[in-house]
């Protein structure tokens, strides 16, 4: 699913906002996985899509959070990290 949102939506990040809320709604035992996958590929792949993401704020803030509750892996960390320190 994380690779599909990057080749499917590319910088349209309203359609991967609209994904990850629905995630975030009704598969909130999964989403975080998809969205530490879906941020891993967005830093490795950088350029259009990274400062798309990074002008979304609302999706940004969401990726956060789902990856933020409860246990958080030293990856979703990084994630948060990278998340954090876009301008």
């Amino acid at each position: 699913l994380a690779k599909a949102l990057l080749n499917e939506c590319g910088t349209d990040m309203q359609k991967v906002l609209a994904v990850f809320s629905r995630l975030d709604g009704h598969y909130d035992t999964d989403v975080d996985d998809v969205a530490e996958l879906y941020v891993n590929l967005v830093k490795d792949k950088a350029g259009p899509v990274s400062k798309a993401l990074a002008d979304n704020r609302k999706l940004v803030a969401l990726l956060i959070k789902v990856m933020d509750e409860g246990w958080t892996s030293d990856g979703e960390q990084a994630c948060i990290d990278y998340l954090k320190a876009l301008k």
